[in-house]
């Protein structure tokens, strides 16, 4: 925790509020990106490049993005970036789930002895 104070504290002397920072769900990923990264620097330069994707596809699909990042363990700018770029922010997750369903051709648990 004292990894993530020291990070928002870095946030406020930017002048970046914690409002700014694309909801709760957005900041879920950045405190989850702050205690994977060894040194509170790292964490709060790939917090602000998360932050910046922001001004080119908007609050909305940032939070959308940030919230299918977290569902999948996919906790780095880079994975919330691409998610952005392919539109996957679009798909709800439950038709992502449902897309792999059981189908003629799955063999089973019966199959394998």
């Amino acid at each position: 925790m004292r990894k993530v104070n020291e990070v928002l504290r870095l946030f406020h002397m930017a002048g970046v509020s914690q409002n700014e920072i694309a909801g709760a769900v957005g900041l879920a990923v950045v405190n989850a990106i702050i205690k994977v990264r060894p040194h509170p620097e790292q964490g709060y330069r790939s917090s602000l490049g998360l932050l910046r994707l922001e001004k080119a596809y908007g609050r909305a699909r940032l939070e959308q993005a940030c919230q299918r990042a977290l569902h999948f363990g996919l906790l780095t700018r880079r994975h919330v970036m691409h998610i952005l770029e392919n539109k996957q922010d679009l798909l709800s997750i439950a038709e992502e789930d449902e897309a792999f369903g059981s189908h003629a051709n799955v063999r089973g648990a019966d199959f394998y002895h």
